[in-house]
C-alpha cells in the first residue's frame, strides 16, 4: 500500500524534487491499522509544503547519459557459419555454408549482397542515451497563508531509437491558517506522461509470444530476442533496400509501426483540521480527495516484407536462393491500428478525532477514524485494418474492422474502513499500542464484506534506563518492540 500525502496513490512518476520524505511500516502493529491493504507494508510519502518564511525560488537542472552495464557478446558471423556448420555435422544435416561463402562473410564481397559480417548488437543499441531534468519551485508564506508551487520536466530517451519518455509534472500545495483553531490545506497536482516505442515491443513483451503460443498473429514481439536470433552472417539490407533475414531486428526497429501511451493526472486533495475548545489535544479532521486519469494508447502494426536466405537449397552455381516472406512481428502482411481509452477515477473521504495529551510522565493518544474509499473504471478499445494510407494513423481511414477488436468494459470498486487506536507511555520509556480495524469491501459478497485486524504492540526504550546511562554517546536510542 502507497500512500502519498494520506491519499493512495502511485508515486512511481512524482519528481524527487516534489517529495518531502518517505516512510516505509513493515512491521504488524504499523501495518495493522491500515486494515487488508497494509498486509505486505505501507510506504508513506509525504510532499513538500510552504513555511513562513520569506520567498525563494529554487531551480535544479540536470544532464544524463545512460549506457548499457553489460551487452551481450554474440558471436561474428564467421564464428557463427563455423559453428554452424559443426552443429549441422554432428547432426549429420547439410552444411549451411561452403568455404567460399565463409570468405564473403569474412570479407564482405558477396556478389549478391545477401552474406556479411553484421554486429547487430551495435547495430540495434546505440551507445549513449541522452536524458534532461529540469525543476523550479517556489516557496513561502506567512503566520496565515503558507505554499509550495513546483513544476519539472524530464525527457529520457531509451538505448533502442525510437523508444523514449516524456513526463511533466506540476503540484500545488497551500496551507492556510483561518483562525488560531481551524486550518485549510488544498493540494492539486498535474502530470502529464508520454510514451514510445516501436511497433514491436523495445523488451517489455514477452520474447516467447509466438503464434505456437498464443502469441496471435504477432509472432515474436521483442526487438533484443530478434537481436539473439538474427543470424550475423548477412547484411542487414540488401542493394534494393530490402532487410534480410526473417527475424532481422532492423526491421522490426524501424518498419514496424509504432505503440504511443499518453497519460494525464489530476488529483486533488482538501483537509480541514480543527481543535476542539475545552479538551485540550483533541482535533478533528476531514479529508476529500478526487484524482483522475485520462489513458489514451495507440498502436500502429505495420507489415514488412524480408528476404529469406535458403541455406541449404543454394543454386547450381552456388549462389543462395532467396524469398520473400513477411516479418514475423504481422505474419498476416496486414495493417492495423488499434485504439484503447480509460478513464479512470478515485475518491477518497476521511473524518477522525485524534487525541493527545500528557499528564506528568503519562502521555496518552487515542484516534477514531473513518473511511471510505472508491474506484471507477471505463475501458473503450477498437481496431481497423487494411489502411490504404498510413500516413495519418487515424480510424476514419479505413472500412474494415478488425473481427473481435472492439471492447468495452467498466469496473467499479469500494470500501469503507473503521479504526480505533490507543497509545500510552510511562516516563518515555515503557509503550503500549492497541488498535482495531474493521474493512468491509464490495469486492465480496453481501455478508462476507467485513475483516477485522486487530493488533497490539509493546515497547521499551532501555536507552532511558540508568543502567544505559554510560553507553548513550554510542546508543542514544535504543528501543525493543
Amino acid at each position: 500500500l502507497v500512500l502519498v500525502d494520506g491519499v493512495e496513490r502511485d508515486f512511481s512518476n512524482l519528481d524527487p524534487s516534489e517529495i518531502a520524505n518517505i516512510t516505509i511500516l513493515k512491521d504488524a502493529a504499523s501495518a495493522a491499522v491500515y486494515g487488508v491493504k497494509g498486509a505486505n507494508g505501507v510506504i508513506l510519502v509525504t510532499t513538500k509544503r510552504g513555511d513562513a518564511a520569506k520567498t525563494t525560488v529554487t531551480y535544479n537542472g540536470a544532464v544524463t547519459l545512460s549506457q548499457n552495464a553489460d551487452m551481450l557478446e554474440l558471436l561474428d558471423g564467421v564464428e557463427y557459419a563455423k559453428w554452424h556448420n559443426q552443429a549441422s555435422l554432428l547432426d549429420g544435416l547439410v552444411q549451411s555454408y561452403s568455404d567460399k561463402q565463409i570468405e564473403y562473410i569474412r570479407n564482405g564481397n558477396d556478389p549478391q549482397g545477401i552474406l556479411g559480417n553484421t554486429d547487430w548488437v551495435n547495430l540495434i543499441f546505440k551507445k549513449i542515451a541522452v536524458g534532461h531534468n529540469h525543476n523550479i519551485s517556489v516557496t513561502g508564506g506567512n503566520d496565515k497563508v503558507r505554499y509550495f508551487v513546483g513544476g519539472s520536466v524530464l525527457s529520457q530517451d531509451g538505448i533502442i531509437t525510437d523508444v523514449w519518455f516524456r513526463r511533466y509534472n506540476l503540484r500545488s500545495n497551500i496551507d492556510i491558517d483561518l483562525t488560531d483553531r481551524l486550518s485549510v490545506k488544498l493540494d492539486v497536482s498535474g502530470r502529464i506522461e508520454n510514451r514510445h516505442q516501436p511497433g514491436v515491443s523495445a523488451g517489455s513483451s514477452d520474447p516467447t509470444a509466438s503464434v505456437d503460443n498464443g502469441g496471435a498473429e504477432y509472432g515474436y514481439k521483442n526487438i533484443p530476442f530478434y537481436l539473439i536470433t538474427a543470424r550475423p552472417t548477412v547484411n542487414p539490407v540488401d542493394r534494393d533496400g530490402n532487410y534480410i533475414g526473417y527475424y532481422n531486428p532492423l526491421a522490426a526497429r524501424d518498419a514496424s509501426g509504432f505503440n504511443k501511451k499518453n497519460n494525464s493526472f489530476v488529483q486533488t486533495t482538501a483537509t480541514i483540521q480543527y481543535r476542539i475548545p475545552g479538551v485540550e489535544g483533541l482535533t478533528a479532521k476531514g479529508l476529500f480527495s478526487y484524482d483522475f486519469q485520462n489513458t489514451l494508447q495507440k498502436k500502429l502494426t505495420l507489415p514488412c516484407n524480408v528476404v529469406v536466405p535458403q541455406y541449404e537449397t543454394p543454386n547450381a552455381d552456388g549462389s543462395l536462393v532467396i524469398k520473400s516472406a513477411p516479418s514475423p512481428h504481422s505474419a498476416s502482411g496486414i495493417n492495423q491500428l488499434t485504439e484503447t481509452h480509460t478513464l479512470f477515477s478515485r475518491f477518497t473521504y476521511t473524518l477522525q478525532l485524534n487525541y493527545a495529551n500528557t499528564f506528568g510522565k503519562h502521555d496518552i493518544g487515542a484516534d477514531l477514524v473513518g473511511e471510505q474509499s472508491g474506484t471507477n473504471a471505463r475501458t473503450f478499445g477498437a481496431s481497423k485494418q487494411n489502411f490504404a494510407i498510413t500516413e495519418i494513423p487515424d480510424l476514419n481511414f479505413s472500412t474494415e474492422v478488425t473481427p473481435n477488436s472492439v471492447v468495452g468494459h467498466h469496473t467499479d470498486t469500494g470500501r469503507q474502513g473503521l479504526l480505533f487506536r490507543g497509545n500510552y507511555t510511562y516516563d518515555q520509556k515503557y509503550m503500549v499500542q492497541a488498535s482495531v480495524r474493521g474493512d468491509w469491501s464490495a469486492r465480496f459478497a453481501k455478508g462476507n464484506r467485513l475483516g477485522i485486524f486487530p493488533a497490539v504492540s509493546l515497547g521499551w526504550r532501555l536507552s532511558e534506563e540508568g543502567f544505559m546511562e554510560d553507553a548513550r554517546g554510542v546508543l542514544d536510542n535504543l528501543k525493543l518492540r
